[in-house]
């Protein structure tokens, strides 16, 4: 009997491995158990459950999958470390679409990374290709480098990214909070050198002891020059004393603030 289960689990295997579509690589499901469902056209896998491609590995609890090797369903536990997609992640399911538009959707507390870069939030759909592509929904958390970004969804498509209901954006070396509805960034490679909110922006600009509140209608931070434009009705403002302009420029550098566009401040009057 024991024999007999290994064979049919070799030649489930096989088929796999034969069926297979994804970017020229087989594809191998091994685990303590496999049952083949003619009915369905499934196999199912249960206790150490891996899918090799290549060089990328997936382990989960249980699977369950076409026997073209087309659709495959990973539960409990799921791992997975893709290197074509330099991408390594943990969730509790996976449903994993092979071939060369490929995909996956991993769901239940899901962690990925890619480089230095991090990701976490309730589902991802992770589209294959050249270029990072992926939507992000429920407690997503951005962090690269110092920078983080905590929003209900996240979508990015190659070099631009952009979020819904942003609840807030950090970048802890500058010392800077940026809270909007809206928000979309431009990357150049793995480097975030754009970030434009609008919907209304609050910045809070940190410096030592100190605080500077910034409203607006709009802002762009640009990391690359080091700057932060406010614009829009804009007003700073800080122990009391505020400016406002059509547009301020904050240097981030020295927290120096421009005010361009019919310029006012305001100081407070001390009691006698």
């Amino acid at each position: 009997m024991r024999k007999k289960r290994k064979i049919l689990g070799i030649l489930l295997v096989l088929v796999l491995t034969l069926g297979g579509k994804g970017e020229g690589f087989p594809l191998q499901l091994d685990a303590d158990s496999l049952n083949y469902d003619p009915s369905m056209q499934k196999v199912l896998a249960q206790g150490h459950v891996t899918l090799r491609q290549g060089e990328s590995i997936m382990t989960a609890k249980t699977a369950e999958c076409r026997t073209d090797g087309s659709v495959f369903v990973l539960r409990g536990a799921v791992s997975a470390d893709l290197k074509e997609e330099k991408i390594t992640l943990g969730s509790e399911e996976v449903l994993y679409y092979a071939g060369e538009k490929g995909r996956l959707v991993a769901s239940g507390d899901v962690t990925l990374r890619r480089g230095r870069d991090a990701m976490s939030c309730d589902v991802v759909v992770w589209r294959f290709g050249p270029v990072p592509s992926y939507h992000a929904r429920g407690r997503v958390h951005l962090a690269w480098e110092e920078k983080h970004l905590w929003a209900k969804a996240v979508s990015r498509d190659g070099e631009i990214f952009r979020t819904s209901d942003l609840e807030r954006f950090e970048d802890k070396k500058q010392g800077m909070t940026l809270l909007a509805p809206e928000l979309e960034g431009r990357f150049e490679g793995d480097e975030v050198v754009e970030v434009v909110t609008s919907g209304g922006v609050r910045l809070e600009l940190r410096r030592r002891d100190k605080t500077v509140v910034v409203t607006g209608a709009k802002g762009i931070y640009s990391t690359k020059r080091g700057t932060l434009v406010v614009s829009g009705g804009a007003t700073a403002k800080q122990e009391g004393r505020s400016v406002r302009a059509e547009s301020l420029v904050l240097r981030l550098d020295t927290g120096r603030i421009e005010a361009l566009g019919k310029p006012q401040v305001v100081f407070p009057i001390s009691k006698p």
